[in-house]
């Protein structure tokens, strides 16, 4: 089993201290063989955008485009599935809602989560479509994070959501930390989302157009 929402800190981890390594790719491969589309990794729409969003961090900092282009059915495949989750208002149909654990009581602060969580995968995969030469893809990817964008989310004081918010401009940074990420200091933070929900810019972007 591998917990993709998991690895995307442990890979930030990995990036920052050891740089490539093949556990990587091996285990995005792993859990993308056994997650026949349409069903959803680990049975999380969440987990399956942090697929995403972890493909295009590993493709920042490594550039190995071979590689991408061995995701590119799928990726393209689970963006759209993503994309047909999201209604015309902006709220999503996606099953299965989650976050983490210490957030999962909040139902409401986990649905705004998972509504930021899906705009960066989108704009994360938008990226990459680009990168792959897929233009017609790009510009789905484009259509869907408007339809995303036509609803403003509530944090619900979810300290996860209003993170997840701030990191896709959803909510002011400084306002989300001052109103709800400071409050009670580490209070409902898990070091998954703690490290997850920190912004860590790619080391290098040399390789847009490699």
């Amino acid at each position: 089993m591998i917990w993709v929402g998991d690895m995307h800190p442990e890979v930030q981890t990995i990036q920052a201290v050891f740089g490539h390594d093949d556990i990587v790719a091996r285990s995005l491969d792993f859990v993308r063989d056994r997650t026949e589309l349409p069903n959803w990794m680990n049975t999380f729409p969440s987990y399956s955008a942090w697929w995403i969003i972890i493909q295009h961090d590993w493709y920042m900092q490594n550039g190995n485009l071979d590689y991408l282009h061995e995701q590119k059915d799928y990726l393209l495949s689970l963006l759209d599935q993503i994309g047909d989750c999201i209604q015309q208002d902006g709220t999503n149909t996606a099953p299965n809602p989650f976050l983490d654990w210490p957030s999962s009581e909040n139902k409401e602060g986990v649905k705004a989560g998972i509504h930021a969580l899906f705009t960066w995968a989108i704009t994360k995969g938008k990226a990459l479509c680009e990168y792959l030469g897929e233009i017609a893809a790009a510009e789905r990817c484009d259509h869907y994070e408007q339809r995303l964008r036509n609803y403003q989310p509530d944090h619900f004081n979810s300290k996860q959501a209003a993170a997840l918010l701030a990191l896709t401009q959803y909510m002011n940074a400084k306002e989300a930390n001052e109103n709800v990420l400071a409050v009670g200091g580490s209070k409902g933070f898990q070091p998954f989302t703690d490290i997850t929900c920190y912004k860590r810019e790619p080391r290098r972007e040399i390789y847009k157009a490699a």
